[in-house]
């Protein structure tokens, strides 16, 4: 399954009533998502869409795009927004399905880097060795 690229608004919704950016937006979703989907193994859709914290978030920006709306209309865009964000963590590698029919996401865990890993070889030397190897510039170079 193809998933387009999902571009999430850097910018501000407007507070219609005090004409000033509300300190929310997609991107302050995003990062919340990411840090609640972080820390876990797995987890089923529904219950980041039941998550207290991340919903009110969307619903903070729903409401603050649309003021007066419809409590209806309003849960169906903050799901919407929510769907939105979990698209962009697919993309990017974040997150990818475990089941797809049971709604089942698995969070892909980066292996640490380590400095054995990266630089075996300079880890096996000792300083005496590394100093020797070192490039000395002089004024001519």
């Amino acid at each position: 399954m193809i998933l387009p690229d999902v571009v999430l608004s850097e910018i501000d919704v407007q507070d219609t009533k005090n004409n000033r950016p509300s300190p929310v937006s997609e991107i302050t979703l995003l990062d919340a998502i990411r840090t609640w989907v972080s820390k876990r193994d797995e987890f089923f859709y529904l219950d980041l869409e039941d998550d207290e914290e991340n919903s009110k978030l969307a619903r903070d920006i729903v409401q603050a795009a649309s003021p007066g709306i419809h409590p209806g209309r309003e849960r169906m865009q903050v799901i919407e927004l929510m769907g939105r964000c979990l698209k962009h963590l697919l993309s990017e590698g974040t997150v990818e399905f475990k089941n797809m029919e049971r709604m089942i996401l698995r969070v892909v865990k980066v292996p640490a880097v380590t400095a054995s890993r990266v630089l075996p070889e300079v880890i096996d030397l000792d300083m005496d060795e590394v100093m020797h190897k070192a490039i000395v510039l002089d004024d001519s170079e």
